[in-house]
């Protein structure tokens, strides 16, 4: 009876380290098919993973892993702070999120279309964008416009509906509604089809909410528009 123990024991082992050596060969394919380098040495190559894992394996954490690496290494380059600033957007961190997104535009050595890392490349987001986003989010809406403006009056960024969406927004919570409700339709009209969700609620519903300046600050009255047009209505 023992030595049958024994013997169970014996197997399961040799396959469950047999199982194991399968996992990793399969783990080493698949990031060979992907690109992922299994032994960085480099920045650059420590960015490739970062944007892999972040665009490709959607892990964030091991992306952030990788960047921090990167940026500790080349603490300069603007690369690892814009990838790290939209990662931080996208897990809302909207305050680390600006602080790497400053860092990004401060080192950036003008207009960038693609970084490249060997025969590989990619486009890396854009900083004024991510950082009008996170400082929509903030509520800091005059600084949100002026990023976004920066996207939207280059001519490759004159399409970008979600900047016009967020722009449109921005300038309808500072009281602005009928430039931001034509920022909202422009968004819808180039692609973003949520803006229409955003036009129901701002721009021609009866329920509409109302923004109004006041001493320099932006009030929220919440009042139905059939109270301002009570004579309409007789």
């Amino acid at each position: 009876m023992k030595a049958i123990l024994i013997l169970v024991c014996c197997i399961m082992i040799f396959y469950g380290c047999d199982n194991t050596k399968t996992k990793d060969l399969t783990k080493q394919k698949h990031n060979k098919l992907v690109g992922i380098i299994e032994d960085p040495k480099t920045f650059r190559d420590y960015i490739k993973n970062g944007y892999l894992y972040y665009n490709v394996e959607k892990d964030n954490n091991t992306a952030m892993y990788y960047l921090n690496l990167a940026s500790s290494m080349e603490p300069t380059n603007w690369v690892s702070y814009s990838l790290r600033g939209e990662i931080k957007l996208k897990l809302e961190d909207y305050r680390g999120a600006i602080l790497d997104l400053d860092k990004a535009i401060k080192f950036k050595p003008g207009e960038i279309t693609a970084f490249n890392v060997g025969e590989y490349s990619f486009v890396p987001p854009n900083e004024y964008e991510n950082r009008g986003i996170a400082k929509f989010k903030l509520a800091d809406y005059k600084g949100a416009i002026s990023d976004l403006n920066k996207v939207l009056d280059d001519f490759f960024g004159s399409e970008n509906c979600q900047c016009l969406y967020y722009r449109g927004l921005a300038k309808i919570k500072l009281g602005q509604k009928d430039s931001g409700c034509l920022d909202l339709s422009n968004s819808g009209e180039k692609g973003c089809s949520f803006a229409y969700d955003a036009i129901k609620t701002y721009c021609n519903n009866w329920s509409k909410y109302y923004y109004v300046q006041y001493n320099c600050n932006t009030v929220l009255y919440y009042f139905p528009y059939w109270l301002l047009h009570i004579k309409d209505l007789k």
